[in-house]
């Protein structure tokens, strides 16, 4: 966009400024895509400004990263069952699954203007995307919020691999 001024010259400040503002938006782009969306195959080619976009954030961020594959009744919730029952571990066929990754993020901890408490993502593959995130997730994981729980860093992601989880309507949080 070129602006003409009043004595027939020619202003390129309204270009430069729409130069800055797209160079902005494909830089956060590029920086945000691979966090928002972690179902993306390594297949799939992905590009911005010919750099080519890995959706392995996670796996390359996190250290002493752990999964564990947990079975969720759709029938009877986990504190329904007997202390002494352990029919809660395994699946039936109105069971689904979901994937909980554990893992300490060191970037986050070394930032000082990020939070570093225990932060919760909630993935999930009916909507395809990242639709949660807490980022003090202390309380919603039953962890003390003063003192030292060892949850500095912690990053606990939930993916839901088969797309079950209950979506509110605008799939932007869980039901």
């Amino acid at each position: 966009l070129l602006h003409t001024t009043g004595n027939g010259s020619v202003d390129q400040t309204m270009s430069n400024r729409s130069t800055d503002r797209s160079h902005i938006l494909m830089s956060t782009l590029k920086e945000q895509l691979p966090q928002t969306y972690i179902h993306i195959p390594s297949t799939f080619e992905f590009k911005i400004d010919g750099g080519r976009i890995n959706f392995c954030y996670w796996l390359r961020r996190l250290v002493e990263l752990s999964q564990v594959t947990v079975s969720i009744n759709t029938q009877r919730a986990y504190k329904e069952f007997p202390t002494n029952d352990a029919r809660w571990r395994y699946p039936d066929e109105t069971s689904y699954k979901l994937n909980i990754f554990l893992g300490f993020d060191p970037l986050r901890i070394k930032n000082e203007n990020q939070n570093s408490s225990a932060a919760l993502y909630v993935y999930s593959r009916q909507s395809g995307r990242l639709i949660k995130h807490n980022e003090d997730a202390r309380q919603v994981l039953g962890l003390n919020a003063s003192g030292t729980d060892y949850c500095q860093g912690l990053t606990v992601i939930v993916d839901d691999e088969t797309g079950r989880l209950p979506l509110n309507p605008t799939k932007q949080d869980i039901s």
